[in-house]
């Protein structure tokens, strides 16, 4: 959600109108850039008390800088605490939205409201006609607040298409799926969670007979690609490391499954943070992510790709996949000593990178 700072700073000091901002006991963040507009202070000064959870562990450093005094990351909307009252981003996706929801009403009493805000992009629209008894309340600018009492149900009859895809709302649930070497543990929210990613699975063809001791798997997500890695080669130690609390949790699920526990170590961390930096790896792998939520982003990919050669050992090869339109060959050239093409087709291409 990128908007303009007035509207952001419009809608949450219009929320005393419609809600008793000090009654939240928990406020759920997943993509929200803390860094527009002070929501902590804002809160604060309305009289919330409660506690902040958030999904990724980038936001962390923005809250503590808004004024947030308590910050847990967490998979779950209250970090499986029970609540009063609950102030919450919906995540975009009807699957995650209808988990975080329905996981979110869970944790309510009787007399508890959740109240959940987004924009356009986010799905807000039309959720009042899937969950029973759920009402806008609040609209400024972009932004929109639902009013969801608890005990309510989520109503929406899923299309044939949506019908397809699994539909997960119990606690700690893992949706599964298999490849040709492994199998595979997701939940909603997560990039390509219903099914294995093509991109990711090229990447993997593009890395047969590739030797390696300590690799990285960077923004690995459900740990498709790095357990995959692992059980290929039985010496091999590998490092998956992830921003999203749920990426983290998944992958460790991943790795549980296929027997590699012991030789996969997972990372919740933005980029490369105090952890990756005190290790050196002799292998790099990534489908790195290039949105924001639903806006195209590609800072935090290039952003890594400027400072990997830092945790590459001497000789050591970063494998990059990525859609054919993204083109990262320039970057990589300015970083790396030699750069070529492993393996292309007509959507996506596979980068190798070697440091001096």
């Amino acid at each position: 959600m990128h908007h303009d700072p007035r509207a952001i700073q419009r809608f949450f000091q219009s929320l005393p109108s419609v809600l008793d901002v000090s009654t939240i006991s928990h406020l759920h963040l997943v993509h929200w850039p803390l860094n527009q507009w002070p929501v902590g202070h804002t809160l604060k000064e309305m009289g919330f008390a409660g506690k902040l959870t958030i999904a990724r562990i980038s936001t962390q450093a923005m809250a503590k800088a808004d004024g947030f005094q308590t910050i847990q990351a967490h998979d779950h909307p209250t970090a499986n605490e029970p609540a009063t009252h609950i102030l919450m981003e919906l995540p975009q996706g009807r699957e995650a939205a209808k988990l975080a929801v329905e996981e979110a009403l869970k944790a309510l009493p009787p007399t508890g409201k959740l109240w959940v805000f987004g924009d356009k992009e986010s799905g807000i629209l039309p959720l009042p006609k899937k969950i029973a008894q759920a009402r806008n309340v609040l609209s400024k600018g972009h932004l929109k607040l639902v009013e969801i009492p608890a005990g309510s149900q989520w109503q929406e009859k899923p299309s044939k298409k949506q019908q397809k895809r699994p539909d997960l709302s119990d606690d700690g649930c893992f949706h599964h799926y298999s490849t040709d070497e492994i199998t595979v543990a997701t939940r909603p929210g997560l990039f390509s969670w219903a099914e294995p990613d093509p991109a990711s699975l090229m990447l993997l063809e593009a890395l047969q007979g590739h030797a390696a001791y300590h690799l990285l798997d960077w923004g690995c997500g459900c740990g498709l690609i790095g357990t995959t890695l692992a059980k290929r080669e039985p010496t091999l130690q590998v490092t998956l490391s992830d921003d999203m609390v749920r990426a983290t949790l998944c992958s460790a699920e991943t790795a549980q499954l296929n027997g590699v526990t012991e030789r996969c170590h997972m990372v919740l961390e933005d980029g490369i943070g105090s952890i990756l930096q005190r290790q050196s790896f002799d292998t790099v792998v990534t489908n790195p992510p290039f949105h924001r939520g639903q806006s195209l982003n590609r800072a935090v990919a290039e952003r890594f790709i400027q400072h990997a050669t830092e945790i590459l050992e001497r000789k050591g090869t970063l494998w990059l996949v990525a859609n054919g339109f993204l083109d990262y060959g320039p970057l990589l050239k300015e970083a790396f000593a030699t750069v070529e093409v492993a393996l292309r087709d007509t959507k996506f291409v596979v980068w190798k990178a070697t440091k001096k």
